[in-house]
């Protein structure tokens, strides 16, 4: 039994982790980070718990440890750095580092008085699994309270900040933070049921270990990890399928400013690594080097004009009459115009994909884009 859920949960987990991890090696965001680390501890705690239950009989020498503890440390370590994500997503940047030292204090505080009932009490008594049906024993009532506390507090805090998901701009960041709010609620039910239990045992009331609740932490511990790894895998896979949807729908306009400057494009041993980066930064570098003296303000105004008056909302009429801009810009390239400008347009923003990729829809399908660059033609066409 313990095998059969340890594997599955360990072999998720470290999936996650691996698609973290990439995307820290990209960012460096310290909220990424914050999640990388809650994987890995949660792997250590998921591991060396399946160590003290099974591998015992392996060597002696695994007996004598304080495996325990080390698992417990491990997952309030995980819970805590879970918090820290959760945190870096809901508040605002200036308040970050106050709010996670006060955690930090009370992370601290516990593992201290984790390790201090161990010591007396788990250790000294020679049990190698502590849990509830031990509670009538010295110092293991204490120490089952405080990883309770810290892991209950750790579960309400996260519930508590998925509450301000809806302000998360990207959708797959906001979906997982709902879920991993929904696991909180499955792991403080499971806190509360082991805590009946203890109390339950420490009033001096019989409770057989292979009876302990067994089924209903199951439920319970199996609902909770399952939400709480859906809302971890989310993100990562969510962003990764927005980012091949946004790399295909850049392949129009990619294709043309690279045909204007193929000497820009990355040769195919710079081409590993994240495909939609290295595709957005071709294309930047193309709107910023050759066609740049080519984007002429006067191109957007009058296509951004055109595009409110049909109503449409103000990304779309930006995209719209960026898209425009483009166009014509290659178009004057292809001809090898003179610069049509001294003060081009500045297209999108550094580090804003979605709307480099509504400009690119709006190069391939509008009507005003297409219009504006027949009028160009049919001004220079005339002009020789």
């Amino acid at each position: 039994m313990v095998l059969s859920f340890v594997i599955p949960v360990v072999l998720v987990v470290t999936t996650a982790l691996g698609f973290w991890a990439s995307s820290y090696r990209q960012t460096r965001n310290a909220g990424v980070r914050a999640m990388c680390m809650a994987l890995l501890l949660l792997d250590v705690g998921m591991l060396v718990g399946y160590l003290n239950v099974v591998g015992r009989t392996w060597h002696p020498v695994l007996a004598m440890l304080p495996l325990q503890l080390v698992q417990h440390v491990a997952v309030l370590g995980a819970a805590f750095y879970l918090k820290m994500f959760c945190l870096h997503l809901t508040a605002a940047p200036e308040r970050v580092a106050a709010k996670a030292r006060r955690r930090r204090v009370v992370l601290a505080v516990a593992l201290v008085a984790l390790t201090t009932f161990y010591l007396l009490g788990p250790w000294q008594a020679g049990l190698t699994e502590v849990h509830s049906a031990y509670g009538n024993q010295r110092w293991v009532a204490p120490y089952l309270a405080v990883y309770s506390a810290y892991f209950a507090w750790a579960m309400l805090d996260v519930l508590l900040m998925s509450r301000f998901a809806r302000h998360i701009d990207r959708r797959h960041l906001r979906v997982g933070l709902r879920l991993l709010g929904a696991g909180s609620v499955g792991g403080l039910l499971y806190v509360v049921h082991r805590i009946g239990f203890g109390i339950v045992a420490a009033f001096g009331v019989p409770v057989e270990p292979d009876a302990n609740g067994w089924s209903e932490s199951t439920v319970l511990v199996t609902s909770a990890i399952t939400l709480l790894m859906a809302g971890v895998l989310v993100p990562p896979l969510g962003a990764r399928w927005e980012a091949r949807r946004f790399h295909a729908r850049l392949q129009p306009l990619w294709a043309e400013l690279t045909s204007v400057a193929p000497e820009l494009v990355y040769s195919p041993s710079h081409r590993r690594g994240d495909r939609l980066r290295i595709r957005v930064t071709e294309m930047r570098d193309i709107l910023i080097g050759p066609l740049h003296a080519y984007l002429d303000p006067q191109v957007a105004t009058n296509a951004g004009k055109q595009a409110a008056r049909l109503g449409l909302p103000e990304p779309e009429a930006r995209a719209v009459a960026e898209a425009a801009t483009i166009a014509v810009a290659l178009e004057a390239k292809r001809r090898d115009l003179p610069p049509i400008t001294a003060m081009p347009v500045v297209i999108g923003e550094a580090d804003d994909v979605a709307q480099l990729v509504l400009i690119a829809d709006a190069f391939a399908d509008s009507p005003i884009v297409a219009d504006t660059v027949k009028e160009f033609r049919s001004q220079h066409d005339h002009a020789h």
